[in-house]
């Protein structure tokens, strides 16, 4: 083993330590430790394998009219503001797995925004911090277990994101949860259970874990072959800060036959506002697409999304914690709620090396009484006047993005995205109307 390899290993022992006695302060290291322990140190005598890798990225915004600011109070939206800033991220994970079914996975990560003008998104910035610490392992020859700080999606990731499936993946920060992931190999598939607490990010202090909010349910994926795969779950959310209680149960499917692709997704959310009423409220995503191999290689998809509406501000449907720029466009305007958005994507393989996206979304309302669209953080749109509205045209969007691969584990993804506002911000009382215009470029590099 290198030289340079030692003093990470060195840190890693030093660094796993420190962290048991920060998260499990009352608790007596136990044999599992010393275990961890003595595997990692006989790495410097090569007796077991190792990984250690990261990357780094850096992302240009430039954002006209739907930049975030305080000046408006839920901050998204049409907000008249105009931003220009950098977006860098730097990570190295360190896995270690002295066993075919037993591993320690480790990962730091460095998010930092420049010069942005106004504050930084929930998921811009995190400065260096503990990201992932988990404990990978078999029970039994059909139970798997996964705990400990990491990443976690469930299926799609409509309802509840990692941050990781978007291509390219989108968050400066990824997002991370304090729990536990039970995997059980059962004659239909796996099926998942789990126990999940958000970490909540301190931008310039160490994260913790948020009590506050809890995320737990069943999730049954189906197993796959090689023309459909079913998905069925119960998704549970607890807030005690805004005392929202969702369970949603749904039903995931895609599937494919010769050169057509299909995909479904919908289910029911029985919810609880702070108030102690209760609601009922539904979703639903459908998409037919076709590959192609003339004149390039590629595919156009025809979709449609659905968040249901209320005349009760809050019944409306809470999509929890669901991946952003990937589903309702890239610009990330609009949650799925209170929404219908129809759109059109195709993607072509221009060359071996290089992809085009192009994706259309008309986004209008489900419901225009009492409350207008709702953002990504599921609260309506800022200034919406408390009546009910004429119009249900929220607007149109395009998307265009260019990704490229350089060399192995070389990135580069330019694009630009143009939201032409509806009828709806025509009406009086909105703060700000008009157009909206985003372009970025993103290089990024892994080893």
């Amino acid at each position: 083993m290198s030289r340079s390899i030692k003093p990470l290993l060195s840190f890693a022992i030093a660094f796993i330590t420190c962290c048991h006695r920060v998260f499990a302060t009352d608790i007596e290291a136990g044999p599992w430790l010393q275990r961890l322990q003595t595997n990692l140190s006989q790495l410097n005598n090569g007796e077991r394998v190792a990984t250690v890798g990261g990357g780094f990225r850096v992302r240009y915004h430039k954002e006209q009219n739907f930049r975030p600011t305080t000046a408006l109070p839920n901050r998204i939206g049409l907000t008249g503001a105009d931003d220009s800033f950098l977006l860098k991220r730097t990570r190295l994970w360190f896995n270690h797995a002295p066993t075919d079914s037993f591993r320690v996975y480790t990962e730091l990560m460095d998010a930092v925004s420049v010069n942005e003008t106004h504050l930084p998104r929930g998921l811009d910035e995190n400065r260096l911090d503990l990201h992932q610490l988990y404990i990978d392992t078999d029970l039994n020859d059909s139970l798997h277990i996964k705990v400990g700080r990491q990443n976690v999606g469930m299926g799609s990731q409509r309802i509840l994101s990692s941050g990781l499936a978007a291509s390219p993946e989108w968050a400066n920060a990824r997002r991370a949860h304090d729990g536990i992931v039970f995997e059980k190999q059962v004659s239909t598939g796996i099926l998942k259970s789990f126990w999940l607490q958000p970490v909540a990010i301190q931008p310039n202090q160490p994260d913790r874990t948020n009590h506050k909010k809890s995320f737990y349910g069943l999730y049954l994926e189906g197993e796959q072959t090689e023309t459909r795969r079913t998905d069925v779950y119960w998704i549970a959310m607890q807030d005690q800060i805004s005392g929202i209680q969702t369970d949603t149960l749904g039903g995931f499917m895609k599937g494919r036959g010769r050169d057509w692709q299909y995909e479904f997704e919908g289910g029911v959310q029985l919810g609880r506002q702070a108030a102690g009423n209760e609601y009922t409220a539904g979703f639903l995503f459908a998409g037919l697409g076709r590959e192609f191999s003339a004149p390039f290689n590629g595919d156009i998809w025809f979709m449609y999304d659905w968040g249901s509406g209320s005349d009760e501000p809050g019944e409306s449907f809470h999509h929890n914690l669901p991946l952003g720029h990937r589903y309702m466009g890239f610009m990330d305007m609009f949650g799925r709620s209170n929404i219908h958005d129809i759109n059109i994507r195709f993607t072509s393989d221009l060359t071996e090396n290089a992809t085009l996206l192009v994706w259309y979304h008309y986004f209008a309302l489900a419901n225009n009484n009492t409350t207008g669209p709702y953002n990504v953080n599921m609260t309506p749109f800022a200034g919406h006047p408390l009546a009910t509205t004429s119009s249900r045209d929220i607007g149109h969007e395009i998307d265009l993005r260019l990704s490229i691969d350089l060399r192995e584990q070389n990135n580069l993804t330019v694009g630009y995205s143009y939201f032409f506002s509806g009828s709806y911000y025509n009406q009086p009382g909105l703060p700000y109307d008009g157009n909206a215009e985003f372009f970025y470029a993103q290089y990024e590099i892994e080893f």
